[in-house]
């Protein structure tokens, strides 16, 4: 799918132009995925043009519920986000406010859960952790139930925050509820995302390396590990690390821009100017058949 997105774009408007236009449900379907496809393409001033095309069925919440169901829920969640894409960040913020309420309304627990997330990762993409943890602590507090992905999600903003004290109590509340599963690897990304903080490079690094052992794959255990080598001194082992996880899974780096970025800094630590420009190109050459259409290229610092 990633690879297609335009091709998307373009067949979804041209079954547009073929639909009867009495079968709305079809019509409203291939509008919202000609608007996702636009979304991915980074082709967000054109996105809220067509946006524009209907009018109240997205501003209006006071419809019935039947009437509700002609628009997708997922095309209103896109609707919200698209204004901090064009420097309208508090735009996203009210109407996913409004989207928290409307699920409210209609008692859509999960998907309030869902909206109530993507409001968290809009203060964090306004750099505002402090409402972001306000935020996530009040779902923590409506969802009693044990929740991994909350709690540890919860711990690393105490983290961005520089609270070691709160993000240490809420990985100790991974450690218990850890006890009750099988998976050990929140605990494991718990202690060393906490060793990390306090400047425990040896012992993140431990910890890191137990839950590649489980998943060679984890991209983001592969990022963090080479964060402690480069603070261990162990510029050339982190390059090393980062370079052969590209070549492993080319198609999984190539979809986790964060990785490229760091790998691209390293180069950028490790070698002089004219190496580090033809490592960059050679990392691009890599990755190139593996990416989407709506790759970020400056994540390649060319």
């Amino acid at each position: 799918m990633n690879n297609h997105w335009r091709s998307l774009a373009r067949h979804a408007k041209q079954k547009l132009l073929q639909t009867a236009p009495t079968d709305m449900p079809s019509i409203i379907q291939l509008w919202y995925i000609r608007l996702l496809a636009l979304y991915q393409l980074g082709f967000y001033q054109l996105a809220s043009a067509e946006f524009e095309k209907f009018g109240d069925l997205l501003t209006n919440m006071s419809l019935s519920e039947e009437d509700d169901a002609l628009i997708p829920f997922d095309m209103r969640v896109l609707w919200a986000l698209l204004p901090s894409k064009l420097q309208h960040p508090l735009v996203t913020l009210e109407r996913l406010s409004i989207l928290v309420i409307h699920c409210q309304r209609w008692r859509q627990e999960q998907r309030e859960m869902r909206v109530s997330l993507l409001l968290v990762s809009q203060w964090i993409h306004m750099q505002d952790f402090a409402k972001a943890t306000v935020t996530l602590q009040a779902l923590k507090e409506k969802y009693k139930g044990p929740n991994l992905d909350l709690v540890s999600s919860l711990g690393r903003l105490y983290l961005q925050l520089g609270d070691i004290y709160h993000a240490t109590e809420m990985f100790h509340q991974v450690e218990e509820a850890a006890h009750s599963t099988s998976d050990s690897q929140p605990l494991q990304e718990a202690v060393s995302l906490l060793a990390m903080a306090k400047g425990e490079w040896k012992m993140a690094e431990d910890n890191l390396k137990q839950i590649l052992a489980n998943n060679n794959d984890n991209l983001l255990a592969s990022s963090n590990l080479a964060v402690c080598r480069l603070y261990l001194g162990q510029l050339t082992e982190a390059v090393q690390l980062l370079e052969s996880t590209v070549q492993q899974a080319p198609a999984k780096a190539g979809a986790c821009e964060t990785s490229i970025l760091n790998l691209c800094t390293l180069y950028e630590l490790r070698y002089q100017t004219e190496v580090t420009t033809q490592k960059k190109v050679e990392l691009t050459k890599t990755i190139t058949p593996h990416v989407g259409d709506s790759f970020n290229t400056l994540c390649l610092k060319l």
